[in-house]
């Protein structure tokens, strides 16, 4: 089973890598500092969960038209507009520490899927920590837009 000691922490539903500093905001930083680290960070964390799909999906059980539409919308409208809207954005060095870290979490998650020979138990439970991560996600850009509108 995939869910060994070794990996075991890696699939249990938990905040993204940088996740907190994002949310919060350092108090040090501005309300634009801010935003620009939670807009890049939800692109860089989309980015790394279309390339997570891409990879061996063949003993994956799911609907193949589903997939296709959620990889498309992640993808196509999802990232395009996040990465438009980062590329504005100076790059920090917190930025780039945290997509090295998000970098490093997704790796480790390809490792697990690649230990279990992309089994569809470990795909499912990929799928599991996967959608945690987007409400997760859904909840950082709630949080931003409110913060932009109001």
């Amino acid at each position: 089973m995939v869910t060994s000691l070794a990996y075991e922490n890696w699939l249990e539903p938990q905040f993204l890598p940088g996740e907190s500093k994002r949310v919060k905001g350092n108090s040090k930083s501005s309300k634009s500092t801010r935003t620009e680290n939670q807009v890049r960070f939800l692109a860089e964390v989309t980015e790394q969960i279309t390339e997570l799909f891409n990879v061996n999906l063949d003993s994956a059980k799911w609907d193949s038209g589903a997939l296709d539409n959620f990889l498309n919308i992640l993808n196509t409208r999802m990232l395009n507009e996040l990465k438009n809207c980062a590329a504005s954005y100076r790059e920090t060095k917190e930025q780039r520490h945290t997509n090295m870290t998000l970098k490093k979490h997704f790796r480790k998650l390809k490792r697990i899927l690649k230990k279990a020979n992309y089994s569809a138990d470990s795909w499912e439970q990929i799928r599991r920590l996967v959608r945690n991560h987007l409400t997760r996600m859904d909840i950082i850009a709630s949080n931003l837009k409110s913060a932009l509108t109001g």
